[in-house]
């Protein structure tokens, strides 16, 4: 059996915040108006690359006083953050240098191109529409897309898959599912008509557990018709090593991003690098 190094790379799983896109403005100024609108304290552009990575909730909990915490607050900002910011994700925001010649140079690979970001799906997707346009991508998944309750990749029960983690995503998943959406009423009325999401899944469907957890990362590589090994997780963040290493795949960690390399390090990232291209050294 082939060792993981030795698996040729049909596929990239990207980030999207901090990896492929610099979007820290548009998010700090979309929280930062929330902040100043509910008469708490504002925070630096700068402090938001240790608040971004692990979804908007815990963006919104990080960004509160201490002291206001608490579910009622954490929500009613959570959706005016999520209005705000439906309306204004790329007034500021921008691709990394050098990430159209890494997707031309993986297009011409026939390296199959997705991404996997714990923002909502729909404002992903929109994303991704409309600054990737000249590009393919297989695959683009953010929080908050349901699947039938006992699906399961068709690669759960072969040899030197865990079930492990498999097993803690669907914990995960049936906890979000039961918790509500990733968008509330309040926050639906706000946004334009083309970034509404369903608030919970239909009858015997649940939300797809998202980074850290694997099964988002299964899932792609479902519909790609692909196993992990084959495909190559790229990130910026702990959260986004964490996640590869869940789904048994190979990391590469990316310096430019809201982190850093001693982060990446940390987090386990299979390579490190620092410019794009450079990630066409490991994709063969």
């Amino acid at each position: 059996m082939k060792c993981m190094d030795e698996v040729s790379v049909k596929a990239v799983i990207f980030d999207l915040d901090g990896t492929l896109i610099d979007s820290k403005e548009d998010l700090a100024d979309a929280t930062n108006r929330t902040l100043a609108e509910e008469g708490f304290p504002v925070w630096p552009v700068s402090q938001y690359g240790l608040f971004l990575g692990r979804g908007l909730r815990n963006l919104v909990w990080n960004a509160l006083p201490e002291e206001k915490r608490d579910d009622a607050t954490v929500e009613r900002c959570r959706d005016k953050i999520l209005a705000d910011y439906g309306k204004n994700y790329l007034v500021k925001t921008t691709m990394y240098p050098g990430i159209a010649d890494l997707l031309d140079a993986l297009t011409a690979r026939h390296i199959r191109l997705c991404v996997l970001s714990n923002k909502p799906d729909v404002v992903t997707k929109k994303i991704i529409a409309e600054l990737f346009a000249p590009w393919k991508f297989d695959c683009v998944l953010g929080a908050g897309v349901s699947v039938p309750e006992a699906w399961r990749p068709s690669f759960a029960g072969e040899p030197g898959f865990s079930g492990k983690t498999l097993a803690s995503a669907e914990s995960a998943s049936r906890q979000a599912s039961s918790s509500g959406s990733v968008l509330s009423a309040s926050a639906k009325a706000s946004l334009a008509k083309s970034l509404a999401s369903s608030e919970k899944p239909a009858d015997g469907f649940r939300f797809l557990a998202m980074k850290p957890e694997p099964e988002a990362v299964f899932y792609i590589c479902e519909q790609l018709g692909l196993k992990p090994a084959e495909v190559v997780y790229i990130g910026d963040s702990d959260v986004d090593m964490q996640t590869a290493a869940n789904a048994g795949m190979r990391s590469i960690g990316v310096s430019w991003g809201f982190r850093g390399r001693q982060e990446l390090a940390e987090s386990g990232a299979w390579r490190i690098v620092d410019q794009a291209m450079e990630i066409m050294d490991w994709c063969h």
